[in-house]
């Protein structure tokens, strides 16, 4: 019987046994195919609906960034008591094969009085799906301006880095090749600049010279000071002209790197490539990772690129890698390891994120994905980070797990190549 069905879901398990009755009686139940698109946007709303088993993807055309309301077994969609909605602002499509409870909504206002319970959750409901989609609509405003602004500073950076580094090549090319520094190591070079110091001054020329003498190479006989100093003089302009272009090629890397984070100058959702996207956010992370962190890559060959929206999957692995790189703090610099993994298959991606950190404590894994917890002090941290995370996943229809203990934290993204597998 479909009473008995409703009362194992938690939306009617408060109310009298009479009043689940009565609304299966007004309900029919709908089987949707796996794939079905069972409304549009525009599309006119009139029924109250409950999802038996199985799951559904809300999407909104407006919404250039491909966000995605998930709704499970036990939810509710559809007009809801004191709903004012009208029309669908989206397509509704059953991501698996899902059965739906639908009721008219015109019995909304006696399921008020007959089951209360369902209705104070059914209007809890409503104000979550009010924020959900506030969250949602905030997140692609930031997206945006993010995207606006990475934009222009690429654009007013690159012409002035690419300036500087072609002004470089052309001193370079003006000047001649000068000497390259002979490498030594610490010991060998005292050795050899405490020999060039006696040598000059056994023929009363700059001990000061003895430095570059030794880096630019090659014998100092039959040159006079002067001679030296022209050598030692090329040997410096070299090597200076070598480190503003070698400068110029970083700022245009971290260019390049910024625009490629926030997919400003591609659509929202299209092929992404996962590993450019991990190898982009550990270059924005360079100046944290230079502080004595070892970085462990092992990214499998061949791995099929993945149907969503680049920015979004860029924001999961950026939380993810500030949360290890946070939780390995504490760690004695010689100990502090990220790994970052990426594997898979023709049907999904799976990237693992591990830190050699303190470890989540047992007990508290359980609400790491709650959206205000935070095991990070006060000031230090919103709790948002990871219910970010979850939602995004979701909205690609992936899935997330943690694995923790002391001196190993593990989260794993798993990510179909399709949606709507």
């Amino acid at each position: 019987m479909l009473a008995d069905e409703l009362q194992q879901l938690a939306l009617f398990a408060d109310d009298p046994r009479e009043a689940i009755e009565w609304i299966a009686e007004r309900m029919t139940v709908r089987e949707l195919p796996a794939g079905t698109v069972f409304v549009e946007a525009g599309d006119p709303v009139s029924e109250f609906l409950v999802i038996l088993d199985g799951e559904i993807h809300h999407s909104r055309p407006e919404d250039k960034y491909g966000s995605v309301f998930v709704r499970r077994t036990g939810q509710a969609l559809g007009v809801l008591p004191f709903s004012r909605m009208k029309i669908s602002r989206g397509r509704g499509r059953a991501v698996l094969n899902t059965r739906l409870g639908a009721m008219d909504a015109r019995h909304l206002r006696e399921l008020v009085y007959r089951a209360p319970c369902v209705a104070q959750k059914l209007v809890s409901e409503m104000t979550d799906r009010t924020r959900e989609s506030t969250q949602m609509d905030e997140q692609a405003a930031k997206l945006q301006a993010l995207g606006k602004l990475s934009a222009g500073l690429a654009h007013e950076l690159n012409n002035p880095a690419a300036a500087v580094g072609r002004s470089a090549a052309r001193l370079r090319e003006l000047w001649g090749d000068a000497p390259v520094a002979v490498e030594l190591d610490a010991l060998e070079r005292a050795d050899r600049e405490e020999e060039m110091e006696e040598w000059l001054r056994a023929r009363g020329m700059d001990e000061g010279l003895a430095g570059g003498v030794v880096e630019a190479g090659g014998s100092p006989e039959g040159m006079s000071e002067e001679q030296l100093r022209r050598v030692v003089r090329d040997r410096e302009i070299g090597a200076l002209t070598r480190e503003i272009e070698e400068a110029a090629g970083r700022i245009s890397e971290l260019i390049h790197a910024v625009k490629s984070y926030t997919y400003m100058d591609q659509t929202p959702t299209r092929e992404v490539d996962v590993v450019e996207g991990l190898e982009v956010t550990l270059r924005i992370f360079q100046h944290r990772l230079k502080q004595g962190v070892t970085v462990r890559k092992d990214f499998a060959e061949g791995l099929p690129e993945v149907q969503g929206n680049g920015s979004e999957l860029n924001q999961i692995w950026t939380n993810l890698i500030d949360n290890a790189l946070d939780a390995m703090e504490g760690v004695p610099a010689e100990a502090q390891v990220l790994e970052v993994k990426a594997c898979g298959d023709a049907e999904c991606v799976t990237v693992e994120i591990t830190d050699s950190g303190p470890g989540i404590p047992a007990e508290i894994q359980g609400r790491i994905f709650d959206p205000f917890f935070t095991t990070k002090g006060v000031g230090d941290g919103t709790g948002l980070g990871l219910d970010l995370v979850r939602r995004i996943v979701r909205a690609h229809e992936g899935s997330v797990r943690v694995e923790s203990r002391p001196g190993r934290t593990m989260f794993a993204v798993r990510l179909p190549v399709r949606r709507g597998r």
